[in-house]
């Protein structure tokens, strides 16, 4: 049987995002969502977490972008400020000018706050797949463990030649094959994973066109389809993703991808019926 989790990442970054985010599980196909503790919009995104109860809520951990939940981290948060960009968070890791223990620590708080707030998570993710990195990956693992959080995402993709003209595509290639390394290592007596995952090449740019290609050579088995919609965003910040976020929402209310589902005979579910 074909079973499909549509995980919307970024609940909690904006108050747009979070709108479109609940539209796309209310009037869509979206079935589960990560909240990122560090968002500007978390305490809305915890409410309305509370008011669909059908929609599984993972913790979207970040260590780029965003400022840190944990007050005292020197290397990887001075002045309390996460790396910029993930180039340069990748160069501190690998440099091993960033401790291993401050990110488990970065990691902790941000899934405690939630935890805090009411949220029981359905799963692990992160901001760019940071958690995917070789030397990150057990740390997800462990606190999954510690946290008893059922699912763990593996952003494992396979490019197509539709994918050859998505955005940073030579270092998505490098990302898939690290989470196909993940994988092979991947505990999973510990927590559960899908066996497929999509959407890592699509990432803010899902069309309706695409999405119906994905649906319609979507594999046996469990898979994951991840997706960014999100309503008109006034704040600049997130100014850039306005188009691309509306794009996905659209996408994902579409009566033809309602219609899709049904159609062929895919069943949604969320981490939590894995």
């Amino acid at each position: 049987m074909k079973k499909l989790l549509v995980n919307a990442d970024d609940l909690g970054l904006s108050s747009a995002i979070n709108a479109g985010i609940i539209q796309s599980h209310a009037s869509g196909i979206v079935t589960s969502t990560s909240l990122v503790a560090s968002g500007q919009a978390f305490e809305e995104g915890v409410q309305l977490a509370h008011q669909h109860p059908s929609l599984g809520v993972g913790v979207h951990l970040a260590l780029v972008e965003e400022n840190s939940v944990s007050p005292s981290l020197p290397a990887l948060a001075p002045r309390g400020v996460l790396p910029r960009t993930y180039g340069e968070l990748v160069k501190k890791v690998i440099t091993r000018q960033i401790p291993l223990r401050e990110i488990e620590k970065e990691f902790r708080a941000q899934i405690e706050k939630c935890l805090l707030a009411g949220i029981k998570p359905t799963h692990l993710d992160s901001h760019q797949h940071t958690h995917a990195l070789p030397p990150i990956f057990p740390i997800a693992i462990r606190l999954a463990n510690d946290y008893k959080i059922p699912g763990l995402r593996i952003p494992r993709g396979f490019p197509t030649l539709h994918d050859l003209a998505a955005p940073r595509f030579a270092s998505k290639c490098v990302l898939s094959l690290l989470a196909h390394a993940d994988s092979a290592f991947f505990p999973f007596g510990v927590c559960k994973t899908t066996h497929h995952f999509k959407g890592l090449f699509e990432s803010g740019a899902l069309s309706e066109h695409r999405l119906m290609q994905i649906l319609e050579t979507l594999k046996e088995g469990t898979s994951e389809l991840v997706c960014h919609p999100g309503c008109d965003d006034p704040s600049p910040r997130y100014a850039s993703w306005n188009q691309r976020r509306q794009l996905e929402l659209a996408s994902l209310t579409s009566a033809s991808a309602r219609a899709a589902i049904k159609s062929l005979g895919i069943r949604l579910i969320d981490y939590r019926q894995l």
